[in-house]
């Protein structure tokens, strides 16, 4: 379970997490999004991207299935981080955006199409999800996380079987944390069905 990693480890990797540039990808995010548009970030982690959401006027809620992220969320941001798994997390809200940066990578490949199904139920009609994951083609374990790699052909066949998903923009970027060099897949997605 990931998550345990992360409240074990919470203040290294916060620190890491909340000093990365993200503004690129936001902005590609944002081009797709109305102002004021409702987001939900789904795996907030530390906080760092419902900051930037809120200070662009948008209306944000999240969530992150470690305790010890939700408590560093919540005193960042100013909002009620909600403690809660992908499948765990609903709500009758339909939100505009889900935002998924470096987190359903912990969901298991057997359990992507569900996951992505009940993310999928939480956006509007013509929502957008943005998700990113480590480039690759594997499922492993690190430090007692798991991770399920993503390329082009596997999220181009599992978006296919979710259905109801038309693609935006899938494109590949270099870790932006300091000290790191990892590749990372970036996908925008739009719901039509």
């Amino acid at each position: 379970m990931s998550h345990i990693y992360y409240d074990e480890n919470a203040k290294f990797f916060s620190e890491s997490a909340i000093s990365a540039n993200m503004s690129p990808i936001h902005k590609e995010f944002f081009s797709h999004l109305k102002d004021g548009s409702k987001i939900l970030d789904a795996g907030c982690g530390p906080g760092r991207d419902i900051v930037a959401f809120i200070e662009k006027g948008y209306d944000v809620e999240a969530f992150d299935a470690s305790i010890e992220m939700v408590r560093i969320a919540t005193g960042l941001s100013g909002i009620g981080v909600v403690h809660a798994t992908f499948d765990e997390y609903d709500t009758v809200i339909k939100y505009d955006g889900v935002w998924a940066c470096a987190s359903l990578l912990h969901v298991p490949r057997k359990d992507m199409i569900a996951t992505l199904l009940h993310m999928k139920s939480l956006l509007a009609k013509d929502g957008v999800i943005y998700m990113s994951f480590k480039y690759g083609d594997e499922e492993r374990q690190n430090n007692g996380r798991h991770f399920t790699d993503m390329n082009e052909d596997l999220l181009t066949s599992l978006l296919s079987e979710v259905g109801g998903i038309v693609p935006l923009k899938t494109w590949t970027t270099v870790d932006c944390r300091p000290n790191r060099s990892d590749s990372w897949i970036n996908s925008i997605q739009k719901i039509v069905g």
